[in-house]
């Protein structure tokens, strides 16, 4: 979805740019302005939103499989603590 909208905007940029003289011929110059605007800040908070889910997932991830080697560690450190010299 991302690259369609940088796609779209890519394409009006060109559309606009080739035919540039009509744009000014007709005094289109704001409308066209606004539409660029327009559809480049909905690409940006696009882009924006996409990188925070990303992060999160990233996060969840790494908590996920950060919880087993905790289990271990914890398993680990009750049987050396079991296991001290002088303990039966």
């Amino acid at each position: 979805m991302q690259r369609e909208r940088e796609g779209a905007v890519a394409s009006r940029i060109h559309e606009v740019l080739s035919s540039l003289q009509i744009v000014r011929a007709f005094a289109r110059e704001k409308l066209e302005q606004e539409r660029f605007d327009r559809d480049s800040t909905y690409t940006l908070e696009e882009g924006i939103r996409t990188a925070r889910m990303e992060a999160a997932a990233t996060r969840s991830v790494e908590i996920i499989s950060g919880r087993p080697c905790a289990v271990v560690l914890f398993g680990a450190l009750q049987v050396i603590g079991a296991m001290l010299p002088g303990k039966c």
